[in-house]
């Protein structure tokens, strides 16, 4: 097949399939299509992962989502530490089995227990003849929502409002109901607290 340049006509060699889209005339330098240059069909591919990603282990990708509270209410610590303070640990005491139980419970049932503390307070400012009212309603509902909450995540220990009226209102009259009633409400929030510690 022969050649010639489009400007002066002179013959051109033949230059090789894909090496170059031109040919340059070698007497007036014009350049001329190469006849024989055909672009490649393939696609290029940049950047191609020749390897899977690594799989991520299950464990790691599970985090947290809830902060562990420490299981470690005790009836005798209770006990030691009112009598110390005069009274002032019990405070401390309802303040936190309110919160623990709101941590626990709250995202489950959508209720919310008022601050034990506060309610203390607030039946020692009230008048003499609605004095411990709104701390007997507090027990009332307190208890029954830790009954509920044990239910609900199948923990084999009962206590309910029925508890708090028979050993610490009635037993109050025997000394040691109370003592027992408190004994009571930490077993069952010990063991609530470690399940969501588990489980959240």
């Amino acid at each position: 097949m022969e050649l010639n340049c489009r400007g002066c006509k002179a013959p051109l060699p033949l230059a090789e399939e894909n090496s170059s889209k031109v040919i340059i005339c070698e007497w007036c330098r014009a350049t001329n299509p190469n006849p024989l240059f055909r672009e490649s069909q393939r696609p290029v591919q940049q950047n191609v992962r020749t390897t899977p990603p690594p799989q991520k282990n299950v464990q790691q990708q599970q985090t947290l989502t809830h902060l562990k509270i420490a299981s470690n209410h005790n009836v005798g610590a209770v006990i030691v530490l009112s009598l110390i303070t005069f009274g002032i640990y019990t405070i401390f005491w309802h303040s936190r089995l309110s919160k623990d139980i709101n941590t626990i419970a709250s995202h489950h049932d959508g209720k919310r227990t008022w601050n034990g503390a506060l309610v203390i307070i607030i039946s020692l400012f009230t008048a003499a003849f609605v004095y411990g009212i709104p701390t007997l309603i507090w027990h009332h509902l307190f208890t029954n929502r830790i009954g509920a909450e044990l239910r609900r995540r199948r923990i084999n220990y009962r206590i309910g409002a029925r508890d708090f009226w028979i050993w610490c209102v009635l037993g109050a009259f025997i000394l040691i109901g109370p003592i027992v009633y408190a004994y009571k409400i930490c077993r069952a929030m010990n063991a609530l607290i470690m399940d969501y510690n588990q489980y959240g």
